[in-house]
């Protein structure tokens, strides 16, 4: 595209029309399988009432193999939410948010599509290249 979004503009519509979720603490989780054309996520997690967010993002290939961990905390997660845009290697099937903080604590997560590709998995290995059939996620735009 021409012009990419703001910040901002992207976190007010995943908190208005994303897909949410609500994680309670003491180590509860929540996955998000990717799909093989996805080439970036988004995602943005939040507490209420300003409470705190401690939270463990992870991008797994199968349901024990973590690739990759983000780790965060926040002081005020519902003033502050956490957002960002995580490219998803090829071998990525999974996204998992484990709320590590207290029980009292619960966040609430969405993870959303951010760059879809309409090339096949197989063909994401032969060229680095932006092909302009690209697509954003329409939602987002």
């Amino acid at each position: 595209p021409a012009s990419s979004p703001s910040c901002g503009s992207l976190v007010h519509n995943l908190i208005r029309f994303g897909h949410h979720f609500q994680i309670h603490g003491n180590g509860s989780q929540k996955s998000y399988p990717i799909d093989s054309n996805t080439e970036a996520v988004q995602i943005l997690i939040r507490s209420q009432n300003g409470r705190p967010c401690q939270a463990r993002i992870e991008l797994t290939h199968g349901p024990e193999n973590i690739q990759q961990v983000v780790e965060l905390y926040v002081e005020n997660g519902h003033e502050r939410p956490f957002f960002a845009v995580l490219e998803t290697p090829d071998d990525t099937t999974m996204i998992r948010i484990v709320n590590v903080g207290e029980m009292t604590f619960p966040i609430t997560a969405c993870v959303e599509p951010f760059k879809v590709s309409s090339k096949t998995a197989d063909s994401r290995h032969a060229a680095n290249t932006v092909n302009p059939q690209d697509v954003y996620s329409p939602f987002f735009v």
